[in-house]
């Protein structure tokens, strides 16, 4: 079988597990000479914040030559061509360490900046860390392309999608290890930054726990790959699966894991539906084509750089999200690092939580809160 049949076969498979919850994928699978084998957990790790940072503080980049990183769907590893993609998503389900040891390329967000800093959060009608307090952050922004400039080498601008995954201490003090929590967010699987009229900066640009994901839009290369991610990592465990078929939200992220913190008692676990973070600009970020080092130099002339949090568990009968405000990020160092890139982990939750076992549903629009304004759609 030639290799663009094989993939054609791969993303036709995967797209067929999406939409039938029955299905399941075997230990491996064979594709012709292309091979994918379904890793193992791997135990969780407790880790400080001061570990966390030492890890990120590796080899760091001249920020001169800053390494331009491709995207990579496949991988030898070992004797085999790996479907690096589906490895990835599937590891990121499983795998709950902060960091690992050996340095591997990340297959769709391959270039990033690491950010530190805390988060205030106020008491809200949810648990975890969303009943108030202050929290220790290690971020990692990045984007989904092969190419971290606004332009490409023929002067075109670049559509990019903007990605931030956050880690969350629940201690004060940086030097004792504990279980973290972790939640992604992206603004839109297909890229928004400069497309029709919107924002060309990377702290111009909101992101939530739902991005869209537009199927007839996919054309290039690193959506074909979050797609096939998407796909895959929907798949992963039968229970996940929604309780409607087809599943028409492949792309939802649940933020289990910080509703779930501090939390002993599963049936006082309470989560919203939807989390976004919002960028807080007092005045506008310092303009460089590399959205890293964007972020940098924009961090380095104001001291800080904040992102608004906004939660929800409802939407009016126009679908609209009906936003509460609920915290407040602040970022006050940027690292530039290999480690930030290829060691850096930030699990995943599944769609349904694995300490309430209850089945993650997205609540139906409602009249109920047509009345309610809805201040930032």
């Amino acid at each position: 079988m030639n290799p663009k049949s094989c993939l054609k076969l791969i993303q036709m498979s995967l797209l067929l597990f999406g939409a039938f919850p029955q299905a399941s994928l075997a230990s491996g699978a064979r594709c012709g000479s292309l091979y994918f084998k379904l890793p193992s957990s791997a135990s969780p790790m407790a880790s400080s914040y001061n570990q966390v940072i030492s890890v990120m503080e590796q080899r760091p980049y001249n920020v001169s030559r800053l390494p331009v990183i491709p995207l990579q769907m496949f991988k030898w590893m070992g004797n085999r061509l790996t479907f690096f993609v589906a490895k990835r998503s599937r590891e990121i389900l499983q795998d709950r360490r902060d960091y690992r040891q050996v340095g591997m390329n990340k297959p769709i967000h391959p270039m990033g900046v690491g950010l530190t800093g805390k988060m205030e959060m106020k008491v809200s009608r949810w648990s975890g860390i969303f009943r108030g307090g202050e929290f220790l952050v290690v971020a990692r922004a990045s984007i989904s392309q092969g190419n971290p400039f606004k332009y490409t080498s023929e002067g075109k601008m670049q559509v990019r999608s903007t990605a931030m995954a956050i880690k969350l201490f629940a201690t004060s003090n940086k030097d004792q290890p504990v279980q973290t929590a972790n939640a992604v967010f992206q603004n839109n699987l297909n890229g928004l930054l400069g497309a029709n009229g919107q924002p060309l900066n990377y702290l111009e640009s909101a992101q939530t726990n739902q991005p869209a994901l537009a199927f007839s839009k996919i054309n290039e290369a690193y959506q074909v790959q979050t797609l096939l991610g998407v796909a895959y990592g929907s798949i992963m465990q039968g229970k996940d699966h929604m309780s409607k078929v087809p599943f028409i939200n492949p792309q939802i992220r649940p933020v289990h894991s910080w509703a779930e913190l501090g939390e002993k008692d599963p049936r006082q676990v309470k989560l919203p539906t939807w989390v976004k973070i919002v960028p807080k600009l007092s005045r506008p970020t310092v303009d460089q084509s590399d959205f890293r080092l964007e972020i940098a130099r924009t961090l380095e002339r104001d001291g800080k750089i904040e992102y608004e949090v906004f939660a929800a568990d409802q939407q009016n009968s126009r679908a609209q999200i009906q936003w509460e405000k609920v915290g407040l990020i602040t970022f006050d160092r940027a690292i530039l690092s290999e480690a930030v890139d290829k060691n850096l982990l930030f699990p995943h939750d599944s769609l349904n939580s694995k300490m309430t076992d209850v089945k993650f549903e997205i609540p139906a629009p409602s009249k109920q809160w047509d009345s309610v304004p809805d201040d930032v759609q």
